[in-house]
């Protein structure tokens, strides 16, 4: 069973252009909404392919990149595998081609439609598969990286290490004692309230209620270790309140299970820089930029980086950027 939560991350991240296809001021804000709820529809897909078992290894090693593996592919693959209705490959179809005539001007008013619809019907598909039991995740596709050192060991990865080895003691004896079927209804039982716990830790997290959202994120991360959404705002809570060293274990267990994450790249940009060392955040902006080249906070965390480190291509890339991105370095006045 795949964490329904993390596949739809980029939703999630989206919400702000989500919102902009009800409330945009002109055209061209409608526009930029929709383009960025097409990059987040796509990515969404890439998610479905990058835990699909049973498609083909050379499909899931490039899910998360664009370059290797054009988004027609990832759809054909997600049809063959039952994992994409037609509808909804249709319907990405049609959003696709909104955001590349969105890109040139062309924006239509029925296009915010389209892109809504392909929110709600993407949505409710990918929890319809959550629930099916022949559906098969797999997160054993390693990193070819070191992972970053860049905190000392921590109270909270002490006692994280200590719940975890606790918690596989306690699956260990109960399965000597229960039947297959309790174990079922257990994991049902779990998962829900894991969903939840992250659910409501999103809404407390949006509504500035750190405290409440952090024990609602903890609660996630001890059902589910590997629970990426969980990690990733948990990082963004400590680093907001100046615990790097809890930010950076948590970052690196992200790391681990979502090598390829952009969001988790860019958190991870943003702690580097939070350190004063802005070589390496330039190299987590760069992953994310190279996973998510349309989000403008990878490109202008990879620029800011590369200024901060003295590096001359800063310049360069800021001319090669999109034009909301150049518009963040153009001095006021």
């Amino acid at each position: 069973m795949f964490d329904p939560a993390r596949v739809l991350q980029p939703l999630a991240d989206a919400e702000p252009a989500i919102r902009g296809l009800h409330e945009y001021a002109d055209p061209a804000e409608m526009a930029e909404s929709v383009v960025r709820v097409r990059a987040a529809v796509e990515r969404v897909l890439r998610l479905l392919l990058r835990y699909d078992t049973s498609a083909p290894d050379a499909l899931r090693l490039h899910a998360l990149s664009p370059a290797e593996l054009p988004l027609e592919q990832v759809t054909q693959q997600l049809r063959t595998s039952d994992l994409l209705t037609l509808e909804l490959a249709g319907l990405t179809h049609d959003l696709v081609r909104a955001a590349d005539r969105a890109r040139t001007g062309d924006v239509r008013a029925a296009d915010a439609d389209l892109a809504l619809r392909v929110v709600d019907v993407l949505r409710a598909h990918v929890l319809e598969l959550a629930d099916r039991p022949k559906v098969q995740t797999d997160t054993t596709v390693e990193s070819r990286e070191a992972l970053p050192q860049v905190e000392p060991d921590s109270s909270y990865a002490r006692q994280r290490r200590a719940r975890q080895v606790a918690q596989r003691r306690a699956v260990l004896g109960a399965t000597a004692v229960v039947t297959s079927v309790v174990v079922v209804m257990i994991a049902l039982i779990v998962l829900t309230r894991r969903d939840d716990s992250v659910a409501n830790g999103i809404a407390a997290f949006e509504q500035g209620r750190l405290t409440v959202a952090e024990a609602h994120f903890r609660e996630a991360v001890e059902r589910d270790p590997d629970n990426v959404t969980a990690q990733l705002y948990l990082a963004r809570i400590f680093r907001r309140g100046e615990r790097r060293d809890e930010a950076a274990s948590i970052l690196q267990d992200a790391v681990r299970t979502a090598p390829d994450d952009p969001g988790v790249r860019r958190e991870l940009g943003y702690l580097f820089l939070d350190l004063n060392r802005p070589e390496p955040a330039a190299e987590q902006f760069r992953r994310a930029l190279a996973v998510d080249p349309e989000n403008t906070a990878n490109w202008v965390g990879l620029i800011r980086s590369l200024r901060d480190a003295g590096d001359p291509s800063a310049d360069d890339l800021l001319e090669r950027a999109p034009a909301d991105v150049r518009a963040r370095f153009v001095a006021p006045g």
